[in-house]
């Protein structure tokens, strides 16, 4: 994605479909909803700058909601830096 692009606002809506989504302090910016969540890094691809975005939608496990947003964001913590080196978009 463009590095100029702000894939959080973009998707500002979308989140709110998700339910009651809150801002949280994972890579360079993301935000946990009641069954989604999305974090973005910026990186470097092939000498470009961009941004990794990791999206998860639809998730309804485990049934607690305050159960699931803490799971949520611990695989965003752990998920993201191990995607973003996997995709080759080095920091």
């Amino acid at each position: 994605m463009e590095p100029d692009f702000d894939p959080l606002k973009a998707t500002e809506q979308s989140m709110r479909r998700l339910g009651d989504p809150a801002p949280a302090d994972i890579g360079d910016g993301a935000t946990i909803a009641d069954h989604g969540a999305m974090a973005v890094r910026a990186c470097t691809y092939q000498g470009e700058k961009r941004q990794y975005v990791l999206d998860l939608d639809g998730v309804d496990r485990p049934q607690d909601t305050a159960e699931r947003r803490r799971a949520l964001e611990e695989f965003l913590r752990s998920q993201l830096p191990v995607a973003v080196e996997a995709e080759g978009c080095r920091p």
